[in-house]
This record gives C-alpha cells, structure tokens and sequence, in this order.
C-alpha cells in the first residue's frame, strides 16, 4: 500500500511539472456512502469531498485526471436487537487516477482507480437510550475502482456523478469475532470483511484551460 500511494503521489508531481494540464481546477461536493461485506444493519451515510485536480489531454477524445481530495466516507447503523444506532465516519486524503473519454464538447465518460490513506475516524451513536462511542477498528488505507460521467459546461464549470467500490478490506482486524463498528455487531464465524462504497456528486471550476 505504502509503495502505491508513493507512485500516485509521484505521478501527481511529475504531472504539475510538466505544466501540460488540459484543466487544472478546484472541486466541491458530496458522498453518499455505505459499507459492504459481511455486515449487517447498515444504511447510506452523507460526507463531504473536496480537491483539486489536474487533467491532461491524450488525445481529442482522451483524457486522464488526477486529482487529490479529501473525502468522508463510512455508514450509519441500527440495531434494533441491541437497541443500538450510531454513525460512523472515515476521512480519507484520496488520490484517484481517472481515464476520460469525451463523446462530445460536453459529456463524457470516465473509469480509473484510487488510493487512500486515513486523516482520521469518529463515531457517535446511542445504545438503550445513552450517547455511547463506538470503536471502529478501521485499517489506515483503502483502495478500489471508479466509474462515472461527466458534463462540462460553457462557464469551465464540470460536474461529475461517479460510483466508487472499495477492493480492500478496511477492517484492521478480520478475525471471526463478535462484531465491531464497522459491520454492524454482527457475529462471524467466518474472517470479517467490510468494503467502502459510495456514489459522489462533485461540481468543479477550471481555472486553468487551454
């Protein structure tokens, strides 16, 4: 994972230095996120994301995007056998790595993948009528794929819709246990596998199109 990030990190750098972007701008949005695996009682959780990014043109059609984001992810649970609901959150410094593919001056499409390191957990919740705070448990960095599209306005204003799945574990302990934060407090008898997922909406201004 180490060895990733430092090849995402080294791509990014050696991308600004070449001062070739296609658009280089800021973006602001949301995530709409949950977990998946071997979990149970989980809904969809809302959290910010915000960067920056650097496109570079391949071609007339081609693209590839990189950009560096903060993100917050994680579920809300409720376990009504343990009477028991919380909210759990994972802020991620992102970097994803996204190839374009433009049908026209305006939409798009786009497929790539992302490494992420941890900035940071909390969780919050109420058991039988008490404030009460989880723990997570949670691994320090996660990784996966990202598909979506895109649509480009005349204003160099960008709006992006892209589904994004985890294909790292991000439970630090996958032991069968009796359960933890991140799966809800299902017990498992079989090793604990839990995946980020979310869909993110992010509006975005180039300041730098040539």
């Amino acid at each position: 994972m180490k060895k990733l990030l430092l090849f995402f990190l080294s791509l990014w750098i050696s991308m600004a230095s070449w001062a070739q972007f296609k658009e280089f701008g800021l973006s602001l949005g949301g995530n709409i996120s949950t977990v998946t695996g071997n979990v149970s009682n989980q809904k969809m959780n809302a959290g910010l994301v915000t960067g920056a990014y650097g496109a570079y043109e391949l071609s007339d059609k081609f693209l590839v995007q990189l950009d560096l984001e903060f993100s917050q992810l994680g579920a809300s649970f409720e376990n009504s056998d343990l009477q028991m609901d919380y909210d759990v959150t994972l802020n991620y410094i992102q970097i994803p790595l996204s190839f374009k593919y433009k049908f026209d001056q305006r939409f798009g499409v786009q497929a790539g993948g992302y490494f992420s390191f941890m900035a940071g957990d909390n969780a919050s919740g109420d058991l039988g009528g008490e404030s009460f705070t989880p723990q997570i448990h949670a691994r320090g960095s996660d990784g996966g794929l990202r598909f979506g599209v895109f649509f480009n306005t005349y204003e160099n204003l960008r709006f992006q819709l892209i589904f994004q799945q985890g294909l790292g574990n991000i439970h630090d302990n996958p032991e069968p246990n009796s359960g933890t934060a991140l799966n809800g407090y299902k017990n498992c008898t079989d090793a604990l596998k839990v995946w980020n997922q979310s869909i993110q909406l992010t509006i975005s201004y180039a300041f730098k199109n040539f």
